[in-house]
């Protein structure tokens, strides 16, 4: 299973890369943000049984929380609000933050599931009941935590802004 650090940053790591490369800054950090955000939030279905059941309950984890409907349904609210708001139907500015959210959110939601379902077995469209089962490529907590820092060096490297803030707090380079 990946970690909390991997499912928050693969969905910001990718977010960004769109920011930079496609969206050209006009899709803001505070989305690549979300996205991180909302990357780890289906794990919190263990938290809910635990306070609702009084024990830690795995029989409803991987289930609604982590079924792609929800992403999908994410997705087909933002695209409904984006070409409601580019066609001018909907004239409130607020709207273009609104469907960069839920995308942004979704992109969080999906990138969850797909990451949770590389090491195994994954109810991909819970409520139905057939399963899809992939090669278990992340088997162990030590490997997943390489993959944690791998994925923040990933991180460090792309955004060399970062990087030369941390070279300045490090000494290693001149204010």
């Amino acid at each position: 299973m990946a970690n909390v650090a991997t499912h928050i940053l693969v969905p910001m790591l990718l977010a960004e890369i769109y920011r930079r490369n496609l969206a050209k800054k006009q899709f803001s950090r505070w989305y690549v943000f979300a996205a991180g955000l909302l990357g780890a939030i289906p794990d919190f279905d263990l938290f809910y049984t635990r306070f609702a059941t009084g024990s830690f309950n795995m029989m409803y984890h991987r289930s609604l929380t982590h079924s792609l409907f929800i992403p999908a349904l994410l997705l087909v609210a933002g695209a409904v609000i984006y070409l409601l708001y580019t066609r001018s139907i909907i004239k409130y500015d607020g709207w273009e933050v609104c469907y960069c959210l839920i995308f942004a959110g979704s992109f969080g939601l999906a990138t969850h599931t797909l990451l949770d379902g590389i090491d195994g077995l994954q109810y991909w469209f819970y409520p139905l009941t057939w399963k899809i089962e992939l090669p278990n490529l992340i088997y162990n907590k030590f490997r997943a935590g390489i993959l944690d820092g791998v994925l923040l060096l990933l991180w460090l490297l792309y955004d060399e802004s970062m990087l030369e803030d941390i070279k300045k707090f490090l000494g290693l380079k001149k204010h």
